[in-house]
């Protein structure tokens, strides 16, 4: 094993326990999968879980980005995953070449997530919150909460969870539904990078409908992923994806290694459809 490879294997393992790792090597499973609590859903509408935005600012001013990047924090978590699984750990999400090794994983796991309504629904990645047994998460001002998932699609790598009896209103981030022309607009993307927490980088939205089913699992070629240059690094994985005129455009899902500026996310419009599948299966 060359020295490079040596130190990529190294880092692989040391930071096992806080990034994500994920492994798709095995065949995604299909459909929308219902968690124990999913039936708490019995009865609502799209409008119930998550919060939209029908238009978007025109014109942007240099403070924006501060004040968004500094509100938009506020809903998002820093995810904390206990739990046992095989896996193939990699420094980076899912589908990418390089060193791996299988082994049983048991202990923590970082990832990300963010607030789409104010009664505590949660947005984050399949792969961040699979086979974990407790979730924990710490919002911006350092409060920990548990999250129970409610549904996860694989294929989409996507997973609705909710803080545990949760009273009031949490802050959450507006999703918009002016999803045309994304190429250019200025985004942050917010997350948990190797634990760091709450980390705010920006781009801009490089490209729409990326195809990414020649890396990935077959099952995930109907997703148009959208492209940025904001950094997505391990740990970052589930989190917002935020435009500054518009409101959360995707879920930020995966990086290209060696490379500064291709990163994915998973886009809201796949969000929506698969919230619609959730409901559909409780009601």
């Amino acid at each position: 094993m060359s020295n490079l490879w040596t130190k990529i294997f190294m880092a692989g393992v040391l930071f096992s326990g806080a990034s994500c790792v994920s492994e798709y090597q095995q065949p995604i499973k299909a459909g929308v999968f219902l968690g124990d609590e999913a039936q708490s859903l019995k009865g609502k509408q799209l409008q119930d879980i998550l919060k939209v935005r029908n238009e978007f600012k025109e014109k942007l001013q240099v403070n924006d980005i501060s004040r968004i990047a500094s509100q938009s924090k506020r809903a998002v978590l820093n995810l904390f995953i206990n739990g046992q699984s095989q896996k193939n750990l990699h420094l980076l999400p899912s589908f990418l070449p390089g060193p791996k090794v299988k082994v049983a994983v048991k202990g923590q796991s970082l990832g990300s997530g963010f607030c789409i309504h104010p009664d505590g629904y949660i947005i984050s990645n399949e792969h961040v919150v699979r086979n974990g047994e407790v979730i924990s998460a710490i919002d911006s001002m350092g409060k920990r909460y548990e999250l129970e998932v409610l549904a996860e699609e694989p294929s989409k790598d996507l997973a609705l969870l909710r803080i545990k009896n949760f009273q009031g209103a949490f802050p959450y981030l507006e999703m918009c539904s002016v999803n045309r022309d994304l190429e250019g607009d200025l985004v942050i993307a917010i997350g948990n990078p190797y634990g760091f927490g709450h980390s705010v980088t920006m781009g801009i939205v490089s490209q729409q409908h990326r195809d990414l089913s020649s890396f990935m699992n077959e099952e995930a070629q109907n997703i148009s992923y959208l492209q940025t240059d904001a950094a997505i690094n391990p740990g970052s994985s589930g989190g917002p994806l935020v435009s500054l005129v518009r409101g959360w455009v995707g879920v930020n899902t995966a990086q290209i290694p060696e490379t500064n500026s291709l990163n994915f996310a998973v886009p809201n419009s796949a969000v929506v459809e698969f919230l619609l599948k959730v409901l559909k299966e409780v009601n």
